[in-house]
Order: structure tokens, then C-alpha cells, then sequence
């Protein structure tokens, strides 16, 4: 697994040490990490420290737009949004998966029910198997030793 940080060095002005999680750049930070560690992905990228200059939604968003571009891909060729592919590629895995998608808003909902209508072909089930798998455990030493009882 490959991680490294964004965030406390400014590639738009500020230099190093002065706190920066723009879209800008991360955008900048991002290309700069992929050329120096010779690589075209990173596994984990994490904010160094929060920039108290730049709304967190900013950040996200920044990191979003570099995320899951196969998803994106294949969403586009199914007519469908991401998290739809995500919860259609579930349901094709097989009647004994029931993703249970939690959402706060109607609108969502909707978004994740229409996702049954959502008919991935063999190449876009395939392209989705292949992306690189989660990392870690969902459940410390501790909680696991309560779910083993």
C-alpha cells in the first residue's frame, strides 16, 4: 500500500509550512506525489493537518474528483450515478448480499432504490471487481473480540 500526505506545503503562493488544502493544491500536490514516487496511483492520501482557511467541503471535493475514475466510468456508459453502480455491483454479486445504504435525504433514497434497475454488463462487473480492494479492518482488537463471542 502506497500512502502519503497533502496539505502543509502551498503550491499556490504560501511555501512550505503554511497549511494549504485547496483544491488547487491538491491538485498540484497530487501530480508532484505521483512523478516522485514514480507510481500512477496512491493508496492512501491523507491530510497532513486541517486547513483552518479552507472549508473542509472544498477539500472533499478536491479529493473526490481524483477518486474511483473507473466507477465513474462505468456509471457514465450505465446512465446511472456512482453510488448506484456501487450498490448495482453489490446486488449482482449474488442473492445472499443485502447492502444496506444509509442516507438522510429523500432524494438519496430514491437514488439508491433506482439502483435495482441498474443492469451492469459482464465487462463493467469485471472493471469493477478489478479496482484495487479496500484496506484494514472495520473493527479493532477489541470490538472484535465482542463480535467473537
Amino acid at each position: 500500500m502506497l500512502a502519503t500526505k497533502f496539505g502543509f506545503m502551498s503550491h499556490s503562493g504560501g511555501g512550505a509550512g503554511r497549511l494549504d488544502s485547496s483544491p488547487t493544491t491538491i491538485r498540484t500536490a497530487v501530480e508532484g506525489s505521483l512523478r516522485r514516487l514514480g507510481t500512477d496511483h496512491i493508496d492512501l492520501y491523507y491530510q497532513h493537518r486541517v486547513d483552518p482557511d479552507t472549508p473542509i467541503e472544498d477539500t472533499f471535493g478536491a479529493l473526490a474528483e481524483l477518486i474511483a475514475d473507473q466507477v465513474q466510468a462505468v456509471a457514465a456508459e450505465a446512465g446511472a450515478t456512482p453510488a448506484q453502480v456501487a450498490l448495482a455491483w453489490l446486488l449482482a454479486k449474488g442473492d445472499d448480499i443485502a447492502p444496506i445504504p444509509g442516507t438522510r435525504r429523500v432524494t438519496r433514497l430514491e437514488e439508491n432504490v433506482a439502483a435495482d434497475d441498474v443492469q451492469l454488463t459482464p465487462q463493467q462487473i469485471a472493471t469493477l471487481d478489478e479496482l484495487t480492494p479496500a484496506a484494514g479492518d472495520h473493527h479493532d482488537e477489541a470490538q472484535m473480540r465482542l463480535l467473537e463471542r
